[in-house]
């Protein structure tokens, strides 16, 4: 009898103890990096446990709360349309995850940007420049005299299509200066840096391209 009544009474201490073991739970915030000053939160952005079948949605100002997590390890898997799929290992240790922030990056084409397309321009003869300026400023680029003799192809972004989010950017900055960087390699080559004296605002990199290489 005794040992029936120990043998409950364990049961019921393990139980107690298995009910009173604690979850905690992750919270955070999803921005898409647009590559404007102020990043922008992702609303409805998708967020899987990897492993679960079980998804979340992030809210209006891209919030996101998953409870009732034990303590461990759990890969997050972040999705939204147009952008990279971005993953991340979180550690749960007694206590919950506060103020989680994530930055997905667009998505763009790497071979379209990359510094070999920059240098295959080049080597057919037109090579190109990335350029941000005002709507006014844009018919004097192809005016410019080096501009015709070097058959330089200009993509233009419009600063007040960007700010009203009617245009964007076809890759990050840094992937845009870094392409123009081998288009002005090649001018300095080919002008001896006399170009540089009548480059116009706007030229994606190229004032921090001037001061590290004067």
């Amino acid at each position: 009898m005794k040992s029936y009544i120990f043998f409950f009474s364990a049961v019921l201490v393990i139980g107690s103890l298995c009910a009173q073991e604690k979850t905690y739970h992750i919270h955070g915030k999803v921005l898409l990096d647009e590559y404007v000053p102020v990043k922008t939160p992702a609303a409805s952005a998708y967020i899987k446990i990897d492993g679960e079948s079980k998804g979340y949605l992030t809210d209006v100002s891209g919030n996101f709360t998953i409870d009732k997590l034990k303590p461990g390890k759990y890969k997050l898997e972040f999705f939204y349309i147009n952008f990279f799929k971005f993953d991340t290992i979180i550690t749960i240790r007694n206590r919950p995850v506060e103020a989680l922030q994530i930055t997905l990056p667009m998505w763009y084409d790497k071979d379209m940007f990359s510094v070999e397309s920059a240098l295959e321009n080049i080597d057919k003869g037109y090579p190109k420049l990335y350029v941000c300026t005002e709507k006014k400023n844009i018919n004097d680029y192809y005016t410019y005299r080096i501009t015709k003799e070097s058959k330089i192809n200009f993509v233009i972004y419009e600063k007040e299509l960007i700010a009203r989010k009617k245009q964007f950017f076809s890759a990050p900055l840094w992937v845009l200066t870094r392409y123009n960087n081998e288009t002005f390699r090649h001018l300095d080559k080919k002008y001896d840096k006399q170009w540089r004296n009548h480059a116009l605002p706007g030229i994606l990199g190229f004032d921090e391209w001037v001061k590290l290489n004067p």
